[in-house]
């Protein structure tokens, strides 16, 4: 492999199995980027971890996080999906992969709870340089779709599973 040919990141899936060892590198990650939560926020956060990614040293670049959210404007419940990507130490093209990833794993999970079943993901776009920079409707890597603004004017993205119908049975639970 060239020089200037970085290899490709490991994306670590780690659902409801995430190690210790693990949880305390994704801290020092929120820490180095300026990401500081009270410990026991980190702690529920590390509970949600979806994939972990590690750069050709070994050392996490990036990270999903996804919870059960019911989206009242929407009238269905959503999986909220977080991203964190190291920017000073993540290869080009990680943030919509990574993206691309966790849609496609929390696509794939089995219905467990009718009452809370949830019929796409949801996320807040609150990086000021991405609002500027990733202004399609459609991201096309991911197939998040602009819907709008929260109301501190960060960009709200949806993207709905494949078969699934906005007056299923959770819906009216969510009223």
């Amino acid at each position: 492999m060239s020089p200037s040919v970085s290899p490709r990141p490991e994306f670590e899936l780690v659902w409801k199995a995430v190690s210790l060892q693990t949880k305390e590198e994704v801290y020092r990650l929120w820490s180095d980027v300026n990401v500081l939560f009270d410990p026991e926020q980190a702690r529920q956060r590390g509970e949600q971890l979806v994939f972990v990614v590690r750069d050709s040293k070994g050392e996490v670049v990036a990270e999903s996080t996804a919870f059960k959210v019911p989206v009242r404007q929407l009238r269905n419940w959503f999986y909220g999906m977080r991203l964190m990507v190291s920017g000073h130490d993540a290869p080009p093209g990680l943030l919509p992969e990574l993206a691309r990833r966790t849609v496609e794993f929390l696509e794939g999970l089995p219905r467990v709870d009718e009452r809370e079943h949830c019929i796409g993901v949801i996320t807040l776009v609150e990086n000021e340089r991405l609002k500027r920079s990733h202004t399609k409707a459609v991201w096309p890597a991911s197939g998040m779709v602009y819907i709008g603004n929260s109301a501190k004017g960060h960009h709200l993205r949806a993207h709905y599973f494949k078969d699934e119908v906005i007056n299923g049975p959770s819906s009216m639970l969510v009223s």
